[in-house]
């Protein structure tokens, strides 16, 4: 009987470590997403909108620069307001985007949304702590 208590205590306190280092994981890896984002740096041709999951609207772009196609996943009001055909630039160390439209209307995103928490974590660059504040006004 001792032993089979034992076995559940231990396999009670392995779940909860699991689920903490999940959590710890999922947090930091959130900034880490928000950095590369901002690192980002292209400039190409919108050629298709898709989702990864069935049975919701485009979350990603896939876009052909000079040199090679590449698949992103701005925010998705870019994803709402680009059509296959825009033009599309993302200059580096910069949160923001640029949609050209076939018309050569232009307009300028947030690439992507940076919550407080983000902001505050010990992982997200000093520098950009006050940049694009307005950018925490909707999501990915």
């Amino acid at each position: 009987m001792m032993n089979k208590n034992k076995k559940t205590i231990t396999a009670f306190l392995l779940t909860i470590s699991l689920l903490i280092f999940i959590y710890l994981i999922q947090s930091s890896n959130g900034v880490k997403f928000v950095i590369r984002d901002i690192h980002a740096n292209f400039k190409g041709k919108i050629i298709n909108k898709y989702t990864v999951r069935k049975g919701i609207s485009p979350t990603h772009l896939k876009v052909k620069t000079m040199d090679s196609e590449i698949e992103i996943n701005p925010s998705y009001i870019i994803v709402d307001y680009a059509n296959i055909g825009d033009s599309i630039i993302k200059p580096k160390d910069d949160n923001v985007c640029i949609i050209i439209k076939s018309n050569g209307v232009r307009k300028k995103f947030f690439y992507t949304g940076i919550t407080k928490e983000q902001r505050e974590d010990s992982k997200f660059p000093k520098e950009w702590k006050n940049k694009w504040m307005e950018s925490n006004d909707f999501g990915k």
